[in-house]
């Protein structure tokens, strides 16, 4: 085998590692989003709970659109991940309350419906 032959061989292994390390690193970015997301969503019910709302707006619906607008301007992709679990959180307890409002119009009351919480706003 000569130099070149072998120093070929070493560029194409050298680059299969590499495009399987970049596959990899945004195979786990993904990953660590998804987990931000997860966490402002939880971290949106506990602020709810401590602090249901600012000055008349809901805790977490203002939280959410500081940091997503403040993560999008600073191009911080863990801070806008996190503030679309806010937003979440807060949009998932608009729909309980949603739901909630037209279970009761509609007369057909599940069993369970004192379990649904209330959220201001």
């Amino acid at each position: 085998m000569t130099g070149m032959e072998l120093r070929n061989k070493y560029e194409a292994a050298r680059n299969r590692a590499a495009s399987a390390m970049a596959e990899k690193r945004e195979a786990l970015e993904k990953g660590i989003r998804a987990a931000e997301v997860i966490g402002g969503a939880f971290l949106s019910g506990m602020t709810d709970e401590y602090s249901p709302q600012v000055m008349g707006v809901p805790t977490s619906a203002g939280l959410a659109i500081a940091g997503i607008a403040i993560g999008i301007a600073m191009e911080q992709d863990d801070l806008t991940a996190l503030s679309l679990g806010f937003g979440a959180g807060y949009m998932r307890d608009q729909g309980r309350v949603a739901t909630q409002k037209l279970l009761a119009q509609s007369g057909t009351l599940p069993d369970n419906v004192t379990q649904f919480r209330t959220v201001p706003g």
